[in-house]
């Protein structure tokens, strides 16, 4: 048993941190038992003591660790795990006959569980010695949460140092569809794992994303914590590494995912890699979209060919939009619409009306479908009742139930990008699906927007968008807090429901698509953007992302109290930076 002292791992900031996790748990009341499972099967020895040493030294005591041995034959494994089993009796080996394959291996572990909550560490990562009381932390404040997770970094297989950082967002339900962000070192309630029936031999290589898949099935109280507590070892035979070491993995995945979202009633689904260059996971919905979509166009700048933007959206849309409403200041380029049906469709139709904003633009064109005039603000959801017998006929006599909202300097890069997002919208508690907007030498111009206190933040700006940051791969899914208002996807009834645009913001039109995404939010529905519905916004002549926009016209005290009256913190849950 080698050196266990990995103290010039960690930073000053990161050791006073373990300190504090010493002295504040004496005044913890629930001090849950956590079951560490940990399948083991041809561990090199180092890497096995390391990692049980990181348990060992964890600041908090009330932990059990349940191994599986799946290497009888190896003399020198079997006796490094009796040592261990000698030195400290909260480690329990069971020893198996045969190696049965990591889901089942990981199965033998959890029968020897007792904790009320399991945790799953791999066999050759390491622990920070504060994971544990962060997680007893946590449950002090939140004693109903059931599945926890935290952020990593990698650590090299000689343990000299630590790289590559992951800060995770908060529970993000559609970044689990592209890949599995929370990993390695998880808890999650016992009974909880029980209920799911454990681990499926048949996910091996993706049983742990699987299981994660299934918990959300059945709970929605999963927390992340913002700290790295584990380490994962850049093994030549670890993910980590390279899929290419585990091939095996590829198709359980793909499996995992499809089969959780044919649970979830969507029958016609399918998932499939649209790279096998760096294992880009796409979901397939299969959908028909035939007469379901509105489109709000507006002709914010009245700049390029109407007629010719019309036309490239409805490519986009595979002829399949219900109507079209083109919104313009301008009554002769509406009129240059006359007669040119062949590019605009039979179902295009103009209205002429003076906005000071993009807000009341499509606010405008909304109406004109017959969408719930009232316009609220806050959350109160009273008014978007008050619509006359009138108003109701008209939503229910006509028109998509789908609406996508988009402005003109806009060019999709993907044939299906509209589409994409219309498929998405429809889904489960999504209320908004947005595109990935980009620059034409594939750097990412936006993927959606964080809110803090120090104002909107366009995420992965400046990125290639096939790269990965410190916030994870940029081809995943996100789950977003706020979108652009120059091209979005949103369900008719919820639209509806939060009658639209506010009109009371202290920051104008700067802040109501945020104040729009936060509603929906407080309804407890969720934005995502798809990173494959990629948009150009051409911002040559007066056009702008929101985020600029913001910077140019809204004052500090403004969103000061945006930020009081919606509850923005420092940080955004799903978009955070070192």
């Amino acid at each position: 048993m080698q050196n266990q002292d990995f103290s010039y791992l960690y930073t000053e900031e990161e050791r006073a941190r373990f300190d504090w996790c010493r002295r504040e748990q004496g005044g913890w009341n629930y001090r849950p038992l956590f079951s560490i499972v940990v399948p083991v099967y041809k561990t090199p020895v180092r890497l096995l003591d390391e990692m049980i040493g990181s348990v060992v030294r964890q600041s908090y005591p009330q932990w059990e660790l349940c191994i599986a041995n799946a290497s009888p034959e190896n003399e020198k494994l079997c006796e490094a795990l009796e040592v261990w089993q000698q030195k400290d009796s909260r480690i329990r080996v069971k020893e198996l006959s045969e190696n049965g394959g990591i889901s089942a291996n990981t199965n033998a572990c959890f029968d020897m569980v007792q904790g009320e909550y399991t945790a799953m560490l791999d066999h050759d990562d390491m622990l920070t010695e504060n994971a544990l009381a962060e997680v007893v932390w946590l449950l002090q404040e939140q004693p109903e949460t059931d599945f926890i997770y935290s952020d990593q970094d990698m650590l090299e297989e000689d343990s000299s140092k630590r790289f590559n950082p992951l800060y995770k967002p908060q529970w993000s339900k559609d970044c689990m569809y592209a890949g599995n962000y929370i990993t390695h070192f998880s808890v999650l309630r016992t009974s909880l794992i029980q209920k799911i029936g454990g681990w499926d031999p048949s996910t091996d290589g993706a049983q742990d994303w699987d299981l994660f898949l299934k918990a959300a099935e059945h709970t929605d109280q999963i927390v992340g914590i913002p700290r790295i507590l584990y380490h994962w070892r850049m093994a030549s035979t670890s993910t980590a590494s390279s899929m290419a070491t585990k091939t095996y993995a590829l198709e359980a995945q793909l499996r995992a995912i499809r089969e959780h979202l044919h649970r979830a009633g969507e029958s016609q689904a399918d998932v499939e890699f649209y790279s096998q260059d760096i294992f880009k996971i796409q979901v397939k919905w299969n959908r028909t979209h035939d007469g379901d979509i509105s489109v709000i166009f507006l002709d914010e700048d009245e700049s390029g060919d109407l007629a010719t933007q019309i036309a490239m959206v409805r490519v986009m849309l595979q002829l399949r939009e219900r109507e079209i409403v083109v919104v313009s200041r301008s009554r002769q380029r509406l009129d240059s619409l006359k007669g040119k049906e062949a590019l605009v469709g039979e179902r295009c139709r103009g209205l002429c009306v003076s906005f000071a904003n993009w807000a009341e633009g499509y606010q405008a064109g909304a109406e004109e479908i017959g969408c719930t005039q009232a316009v609220i603000t806050g959350t109160d959801m009273d008014a978007a009742d008050e619509a006359t017998d009138e108003e109701v006929n008209r939503v229910s006599e006509t028109k998509g139930e789908i609406l996508l909202f988009l402005t003109d300097g806009l060019t999709a890069l993907r044939r299906k990008s509209l589409l994409e997002l219309a498929d998405w919208a429809v889904y489960d508690k999504v209320a908004i699906a947005a595109p990935k907007y980009e620059e034409e030498n594939r750097v990412i111009r936006e993927m959606g927007i964080a809110l803090t206190t120090d104002g909107p933040v366009s995420m992965f700006e400046g990125c290639f968008t096939d790269g990965t940051t410190d916030c994870g791969k940029n081809y995943w899914y996100r789950d977003v807090t706020a979108v652009d208002y120059h091209c979005f996807v949103i369900r008719r009834e919820l639209f509806d429901q939060v009658g639209g645009f506010s009109t009371g913001e202290d920051g104008g039109s700067n802040l109501r698509m945020l104040d729009f995404c936060l509603r929906l939010r407080a309804l407890g529905y969720r934005h995502m953007v798809s990173p494959y519905a990629p948009v150009h916004l051409d911002t040559t002549g007066r056009k702008m992302m929101m985020c600029d926009q913001f910077r140019t016209h809204v004052s500090e005290n403004a969103w000061k109290a945006f930020c009081e009256k919606h509850g923005i913190g420092e940080q955004d849950p799903y978009y955070r930076k070192a």
